[in-house]
């Protein structure tokens, strides 16, 4: 393999894009947080409506420091409804925490990133047949192909999965066709099967 050279801007859309291939293929859980967030929230929603509106026994208060707060007037027939409203209401909570956790974590997560000295900084990396190397005006950085557990490819760049359990993201820049991206997929796989 001859050298590529690729050079890219770690700016904000390299984060975004960065943070959801991470997402993609390096997270198991954080991947799906939306989505339970939105199915808890739905159950809950549809189950604390289901048990509060059949019964006629319970109201809604307005409390200064929780907010909301349900009541139910206290009678040994409703002991079980006391339990159903506070299931729902839990289903509910956990609804929203997901939701409200998968934006402000990839909003922090850009935010902590947008702070390092890095952002906003060109990076050149030249991939050749024994490492790949990286430079920035503070330094440089080198590690071997067999640093690297896997590559995922995106239509935006790729992904390189280290050893570590870190991710190292190329974004794909609009001089580097298809082919070039696709000699270093094919690189690693050969270093690989030795």
């Amino acid at each position: 393999m001859s050298d590529i050279e690729i050079i890219q801007k770690i700016d904000r859309q390299y984060l975004a894009e960065f943070y959801s291939q991470h997402l993609k293929h390096m997270t198991r859980l954080k991947r799906h947080e939306k989505r339970i967030g939105i199915v808890f929230s739905c159950i809950g929603i549809i189950a604390t409506f289901i048990t509060v509106f059949l019964e006629e026994r319970c109201y809604l208060e307005w409390h200064s420091q929780i907010g909301f707060v349900l009541f139910i007037k206290d009678t040994p027939y409703y002991s079980y409804f006391n339990l159903y409203v506070f299931i729902s209401l839990c289903i509910l909570y956990i609804g929203l925490f997901f939701l409200f956790h998968s934006y402000f974590s990839k909003r922090e997560w850009l935010k902590f990133y947008s702070k390092k000295k890095t952002f906003n900084v060109e990076e050149k990396i030249i991939f050749s047949d024994e490492e790949i190397k990286t430079f920035n005006k503070f330094g440089t950085s080198n590690f071997k192909w067999n640093f690297i557990n896997d590559i995922k490819k995106s239509n935006k760049g790729i992904l390189l999965i280290l050893e570590n359990s870190y991710g190292y993201y190329i974004k794909k820049p609009s001089t580097l066709n298809e082919e070039v991206i696709d000699e270093i997929i094919e690189h690693f796989k050969n270093l690989e099967e030795k």
